[in-house]
């Protein structure tokens, strides 16, 4: 565990990671009456949601708000705060699409991925989708699942050192790249261009911007004609080769 942080604010990309050493109990906010949200936990395998349910209620804060993803995520229940969701990005389909989706509606998540791709690198891509914490399928889950959904409860992040290191390596050379390469685009145009050196589909930056597939795609064509690429592919491959990747 001495390998995650938790932080009193979310650093920026130009921050300093916090140099405390890893989670540990939670008595620095035993003075504070944090209200829990609603926490729901979505599984399509019916054994892994089990596991993910038993993780979330060993911890007796938890209990009365951990709740099954609805079949409808769209009619969840009222809060004064977002609710978060663990994701089993094992069984879940499509689950960065699914993402992109529950955070346009202002939520948080935590996802579970596996140990086989729990590397920094993947780790780091997840980053980019805007997850607050991320935790890797294990023994202890019933110690570190609580754990996390405490520390994004308040305002934190829960992930490896080394991997926000990364994020944040990565992040400062895509933006400087990029901020380079969105002299002439418009306001719109450098808002998708952010998205398009990170990958991101254009169902998914519609998402996020709340704009039209169709919208996106036609401002794609404008970004790449203007950047005299052919394709997106290689306006991706133009910044990481400039930032080093």
């Amino acid at each position: 565990m001495s390998e995650y942080f938790r932080s009193s604010e979310i650093p920026s990309v130009s921050g300093r990671v916090p140099s405390r050493d890893g989670p540990s109990e939670l008595e620095e906010d035993s003075r504070t009456c944090w209200e829990m949200p609603p926490v729901y936990f979505y599984s399509k395998h019916p054994l892994v949601a089990r596991i993910i349910k038993q993780a979330l209620l060993s911890d007796p804060n938890l209990r009365p708000v951990v709740k099954p993803m609805p079949r409808n995520p769209g009619f969840l229940e009222s809060s004064v705060h977002p609710p978060i969701m663990v994701l089993d990005t094992c069984s879940v389909n499509n689950w960065p699409d699914f993402l992109v989706k529950w955070f346009s509606a202002g939520h948080r998540a935590v996802v579970l991925l596996s140990p086989e791709l729990a590397n920094r690198s993947e780790q780091v891509n997840v980053l980019y989708l805007g997850v607050s914490g991320i935790v890797s399928f294990s023994s202890n889950l019933e110690e570190e699942l609580p754990q996390a959904i405490h520390s994004v409860v308040r305002g934190r992040m829960w992930v490896s050192r080394d991997t926000f290191h990364e994020y944040v390596k990565q992040t400062n050379l895509l933006l400087t790249r990029s901020s380079r390469e969105t002299h002439g685009l418009t306001a719109r145009e450098e808002q998708i261009h952010k998205f398009l050196v990170q990958d991101f589909s254009n169902r998914q930056i519609g998402a996020i911007l709340g704009i039209s597939e169709r919208t996106v795609k036609f401002h794609v064509s404008r970004i790449l004609q203007k950047k005299q690429v052919k394709n997106r592919q290689a306006l991706i491959g133009i910044v990481s080769q400039a930032a080093g990747f």
